[in-house]
């Protein structure tokens, strides 16, 4: 009986723990249940906003907009509020360095496009607007009115970093404030717009200090594109920023001090446009290639009239070969200057490369510049004063002056090297329009000789200082003073300097057909030294010219000729290896090789004697003094007899006081004689 009750009560204690097990299993399965549920919720929104994270909280990224610098706590601990990502350890203690707001997005397609497009505040942490959930009521699928939104929060400035990718931009952002839009690299960030004519990035009464940096824009393939547009802002940096559009950059009403900077322009119309009272603006150390297009031939920087104080400094200009380019730089605003540019094109044909139009006070220096396709530097239409070009480094390969003075007064060319692969008429023309055009102490070279004038000026202007190899000098010009000229063949280069005006002094002309040859009453030929001629070393060409102190030594023909009708020309202290004189002289002496005057004393003279003069032609005047008072007693007489004179010797009569010819060797006299061409 006990052993029965025994029995059914372990039975009984075993039923009720099975039972209690069985239980506990169900309770604990329930358990894991939920708690999977959970875990599968938490991965769910993981997995809605995408946020994974590997690698060294110290060193990766754990979400596209974030700055490295952020992770330095280790894992950062998030909570999703009201479809918002909040980072609470940014909020807490490491917000974002230096930036107002981070930009980024999500390729969805794969098409290399962002399709949703995240803006965070870098204060709080939070993706403020756009996004998957469009934070902030902005529509996350369009770049345009993210950017936009955070423009228009950043109310009194600030910047905002666009993350590396393609945003597509539909609609033009305008800002209020001094922002600046920062990519990660013209290559790296891109605003493209090419799909819509409009103002990408317009800045319009944006108070002081903002720009766009390191990213690139793409504008619509039309000439009414605009990339940047700067109104009533001053003090705007466009910096390592690429920009292809119709107008690329463009300062106006007032945007005063605009700087444009390590960038890159591919213009359709305009490159840089400095308009309406923007003044004080810098471009430096751009690229500029126009692109071909049907709406005519691009500008690359221009300067209108209302503006002025533009530096152009250290870029690089560059137009692709069969390109028909207008004007690389056009200039009508006052006191700019282009400074150390490289301005040069490989097309075959084109447009001026620097053209000038009532810009006063323009210094253009240190540059390279290279024509190939029209004029390297022209002045237009209305009057530039006071224009300075210096030390620049021209290369002439099209048949186009390097310098063409038209409509200029006071242009100072100094200092300049012309190195000339072709033939214009000449590498620098000064036309009726100018005056006061200054050519000093340039260099022009031709590597194989050319028969073209370095200079071809009037009579306001001055050539003086040059050097000039294998081309001929200048021509028509006022003063020509200490210039170096070698033709290097006279069958080539005919003329050194011709159609002179008041002075041609102290230069050195040789292995030229003519050297120097002035049309000018009354101009002066002072003291130059020709070599090498083969026709005139120097041609007299008007009235009462002054020819002196020069030495000339031609190979063949005359070393100084005077023309037949040009009157009152005085000829002095000349050396030169022959002289042609066809009309009376005004004044002449102390030319060597051209003996007019000369004087001695000869002995053992008779009646009938002939005394060598050494003159150049049949003595004008002699004077005869005899040396012995008396002979035999008798007063002695001597005269000249000029019938007998001729080109070589004087002939003189002898006699005593009572007319009795002296027929004895016997008589000494002291002469002077002197030849009138």
């Amino acid at each position: 009986m006990n052993t029965q009750k025994i029995t059914a009560t372990i039975t009984l204690t075993l039923i009720l723990a099975l039972a209690l097990t069985a239980y506990q299993t169900i309770n604990l399965q329930n358990q894991l249940n939920t708690y999977q549920t959970k875990i599968d919720e938490l991965t769910t929104q993981l997995n809605k906003i995408k946020h994974h994270y590997s690698g060294n909280p110290f060193t990766t990224a754990i979400y596209p907009g974030q700055f490295q610098a952020e992770n330095i706590s280790g894992m950062h601990w998030y909570t999703w509020l009201s479809g918002t990502l909040y980072n609470r350890t940014d909020t807490l203690a490491y917000p974002e360095q230096s930036v107002s707001y981070i930009i980024f997005g999500k390729d969805v397609d794969g098409d290399g496009v962002y399709d949703i497009i995240y803006a965070k505040n870098c204060a709080s942490g939070q993706i403020e607007f756009g996004g998957e959930c469009n934070a902030g009521g902005v529509d996350g699928s369009n770049a345009s009115a993210v950017i936009q939104a955070v423009a228009n929060a950043l109310s009194d400035g600030g910047i905002i970093r666009l993350k590396a990718g393609t945003y597509l931009i539909s609609t033009g952002i305008m800002i209020f404030s001094p922002i600046k839009l920062v990519g990660e690299g013209m290559f790296s960030t891109c605003l493209d717009a090419s799909t819509n004519i409009i103002d990408v990035i317009t800045f319009s009464s944006a108070g002081t200090g903002g720009g766009v940096f390191d990213l690139r824009i793409v504008g619509k393939n039309d000439a009414s594109s605009r990339g940047i547009v700067v109104n009533n802002t001053p003090h705007i940096l466009i910096s390592q920023v690429s920009i292809a559009a119709g107008e690329c950059i463009k300062f106006t009403n007032g945007s005063h001090h605009g700087r444009v900077k390590s960038s890159r322009i591919y213009a359709l119309k305009y490159g840089v446009i400095y308009d309406d009272d923007s003044n004080g603006g810098t471009v430096e150390a751009c690229s500029f290639a126009g692109e071909n297009g049907t709406w005519g031939r691009p500008i690359e920087i221009f300067v209108n009239s209302t503006s002025g104080d533009i530096t152009i400094r250290a870029n690089y200009f560059e137009i692709g070969d069969g390109f028909v380019g207008e004007n690389m730089i056009y200039l009508k605003g006052d006191e700019c200057k282009i400074e150390n540019n490289h301005i040069g094109t490989t097309r075959t044909g084109g447009g001026i490369q620097i053209k000038l139009e009532g810009a006063d006070k323009t210094i253009i220096s240190g540059n390279t510049i290279m024509n190939s396709g029209n004029k390297s530097i022209s002045f237009v239409t209305a009057i530039s004063n006071k224009v300075e070009i210096s030390n620049n480094y021209f290369r002439i390969v099209f048949a186009e002056p390097a310098i063409y003075a038209d409509y200029v007064s006071v242009l100072n060319i100094e200092g300049n090297i012309f190195e000339i692969a072709a033939s214009p008429t000449a590498v620098i023309e000064s036309t009726a329009n100018s005056e006061h055009v200054h050519v000093i102490g340039n260099t022009f070279y031709s590597p194989i000789n050319r028969d073209i004038w370095s200079f071809k000026g009037k009579a306001t202007d001055i050539f003086s200082n040059n050097k000039v190899i294998g081309l001929r000098g200048a021509y028509g010009v006022s003063i020509a003073k200490g210039n170096y000229i070698n033709g290097r063949d006279p069958s080539v280069v005919t003329l050194g300097l011709a159609n002179m005006g008041d002075l041609v002094e102290g230069n050195y002309i040789a292995n030229v057909a003519t050297a120097i040859q002035s049309t000018t009453a009354g101009a002066r030929i002072i003291g130059n030294k020709i070599v090498g001629t083969t026709v005139d070393g120097i041609i007299s060409g008007n009235d009462n010219q002054l020819i002196a102190f020069n030495y000339v030594s031609a190979s063949s023909g005359n070393g100084i000729r005077i023309r037949s009708g040009d009157t009152g020309i005085i000829l002095v202290n000349n050396d030169a290896s022959s002289y042609s004189i066809s009309e009376s002289l005004s004044v002449v002496h102390g030319n060597k090789g051209f003996a007019t005057e000369n004087s001695g004393i000869s002995s053992g003279l008779a009646d009938g004697s002939y005394v060598v003069h050494g003159l150049v032609g049949t003595p004008a005047t002699v004077t005869l003094t005899c040396l012995n008072s008396t002979y035999d007693g008798v007063p002695v007489i001597v005269s000249w007899d000029r019938a007998r004179t001729n080109s070589t010797h004087i002939a003189v009569h002898i006699y005593w006081a009572n007319g009795t010819v002296i027929t004895d060797p016997v008589i000494a006299v002291s002469w002077q004689a002197k030849y009138q061409p």
